[in-house]
C-alpha cells in the first residue's frame, strides 16, 4: 500500500484562512511546509520509538466541492502533514500546525462515535468516496503498535481514524480534544460554524450544543462567508454552477451581485 504526497502551490493560505476560525475556543496554528516543525509546536503522540507526533491540518487542492479540511499528524522526518481518507495515508507537503491548545483542553477517553459535546472542532470534510461535505472533525488519538498515533473522527465515523503505513487506521477506544466543561462558541460562530439557523434549523449541532444555543437565547443565522469564499469553499462559479450551494447562500450570493469563480489550486500527487 503506498502514501500519497500532496504539494499544494496555489492559494493556499487563502483556503486555510477561510476556515481557520472553526470553532471557539481556538487551536492556534502557524502555516508551514515539509520539515520546518516550530519548536513551539504541541507534541499529542509519538511512534513506537518514542520520537513526538506533532498536531497539524492541511487543505487539499481537490475541486472545490471536494475540498476537505483534515487534522493529522507530522514530524520530522515525514515532510508533510499526514492524514486519513477514504482508505488511505496521504501526506500535503503545505500544512498547519498546531502551537498552543486552548487554555483547559485536555485529552478525553471514548470510544466508536461517542463524540462529547465539549469536543474542538479542527476541520471539516469535503465530499469524499464516504462522507457529505462540511460534516465536523475533531482531533483524536489512539494507541497503536507500540505508539500514540493523531487523526481525526467525526459523528458517525466509530472510531479515530489515522494514517499508518499508507493505509488509513481505526481504532475504536480512543482520546478526544475537548474544551472545559461549559465552554461555549458563542451564537454567531455556531451559526457559521455548524450551520445553526434560528428556528429554522439546528444544522450539524448536537444535542448539548442546542441546550446551549437555547440557554444563552441566541437568534443568529449563518453569515454571507463572501463571494470569492463562497467559490473556494463551496465551489460556485458565476454563470456554471452553483457548485454545494444551499438554496440560502445562492439568495446571498445572487443579493450581493457575486461575479467570482473558485480560485486555481495546483497540486502534485506522488508516491511516498
Amino acid at each position: 500500500m503506498q502514501k500519497f504526497i500532496l504539494s499544494v502551490t496555489v492559494a493556499l493560505g487563502l483556503l486555510l484562512s477561510s476556515v481557520a476560525t472553526l470553532a471557539q475556543p481556538q487551536i492556534v496554528w502557524v502555516e508551514t511546509k515539509g520539515d520546518a516543525i516550530p519548536a513551539t509546536a504541541v507534541a499529542a503522540g509519538n511512534e513506537a520509538n518514542g520520537e513526538k507526533l506533532f498536531m497539524c491540518r492541511m487543505t487539499n487542492a481537490a475541486p472545490p466541492e471536494r475540498r476537505t479540511l483534515q487534522p493529522g499528524k507530522t514530524r520530522r522526518g515525514f515532510g508533510a502533514c499526514n492524514f486519513h481518507q477514504d482508505g488511505f495515508e496521504f501526506g500535503s507537503y503545505v500544512y498547519e500546525v498546531a502551537v498552543a491548545l486552548p487554555a483547559g483542553a485536555k485529552w478525553q477517553r471514548t470510544e466508536a462515535s461517542n463524540i462529547p459535546p465539549t469536543a474542538i472542532v479542527a476541520g471539516q470534510s469535503g465530499i469524499t468516496v464516504s462522507i457529505p461535505r462540511n460534516i465536523p472533525l475533531y482531533f483524536c488519538r489512539a494507541n497503536y503498535r507500540g505508539g500514540v498515533h493523531i487523526g481525526n473522527t467525526r459523528p458517525g465515523f466509530n472510531g479515530c481514524g489515522f494514517g499508518w503505513g499508507g493505509r488509513q487506521i481505526s481504532i475504536r477506544n480512543y482520546e478526544i480534544l475537548v474544551a472545559p466543561v461549559g465552554t461555549f462558541m458563542g451564537c454567531q460562530q455556531m451559526s457559521n460554524t455548524l450551520g445553526t439557523h434560528h428556528e429554522i434549523t439546528w444544522g450539524n449541532a448536537n444535542p448539548a450544543q442546542q441546550q446551549q444555543w437555547a440557554a444563552n437565547g441566541c437568534t443568529t443565522k449563518p453569515q454571507f462567508m463572501g463571494c470569492q469564499q463562497m467559490s473556494d469553499t463551496l465551489g460556485t462559479n458565476a454563470g456554471i454552477t452553483w457548485g454545494s450551494a444551499t438554496p440560502a447562500q445562492q439568495q446571498q450570493w445572487t443579493a450581493n451581485g457575486c461575479t467570482t469563480k473558485p480560485q486555481t489550486a495546483r497540486n502534485i500527487v506522488r508516491p511516498w
